[in-house]
């Protein structure tokens, strides 16, 4: 009888392993944003990448240098291009090709 091992199955790793910070332009050296690099789990269920700044604001005002950065998948001049090259002519459409990717991740 020879021993044979478990299959394993890597989706319970996954969900507490933080992603990979790709940007969208590299040339920008954009800094990533924590929503961007945190694990799934945190993002969909716990929002601990949050956790700091709510616990610095309970005990002081927030300034603009205590928040965090923006995602590089919101800037403006991003969603501008992606809205001209969409394919579709309606309005509705269009902004739903825009943000299935947002709505499905």
């Amino acid at each position: 009888m020879s021993y044979r091992m478990p299959s394993r199955n890597y989706s319970d790793i996954r969900l507490v392993t933080p992603r990979v910070f790709r940007p969208v332009n590299p040339a920008d050296n954009a800094l990533p944003a924590p929503q961007q690099i945190c694990t799934p789990i945190s993002y969909y269920f716990t929002f601990f990448y949050v956790d700091y700044l709510v616990r610095k604001g309970v005990f002081q005002e927030l300034g603009l240098d205590d928040l965090p950065p923006l995602p590089d998948t919101y800037r403006a001049k991003l969603w501008r291009q992606k809205y001209v090259d969409s394919k579709y002519v309606r309005t509705l459409w269009k902004l739903l090709s825009l943000t299935k990717v947002q709505i499905l991740w």
